[in-house]
């Protein structure tokens, strides 16, 4: 039941996912504190969240089934930030 890091996703024998959720929200939280405190412009901080930091978060949901719930958790720790560094109302809706 244990995740095992193999090609960058951390998958459990028994299929839960529970592993890699926990490490991808660890890793939301280091973003957001990286990015609050960046030295960095607008268009910087959106060009690494489009090239670099969503395709970090992408990588893993082509093996894992994520609930909506877990997705969310995991977003709620960057996206308001990213957002906002990119100049952004935070509480613009993500459809938008």
């Amino acid at each position: 039941s244990q995740g095992q890091c193999t090609l960058g996703v951390r998958l459990a024998p028994d299929g839960n996912d529970n592993d890699e959720v926990r490490y991808r929200i660890i890793q939301a939280k280091e973003m957001n504190q990286r990015i609050k405190t960046a030295p960095l412009g607008r268009e910087h901080i959106g060009i690494g969240f489009r090239a670099i930091w969503q395709m970090m978060i992408q990588y893993p949901l082509g093996a894992t089934c994520f609930t909506k719930k877990q997705c969310s958790q995991i977003q709620a720790k960057y996206l308001p930030t990213f957002l906002s560094k990119m100049g952004i109302n935070r509480m613009t809706a993500t459809a938008v």
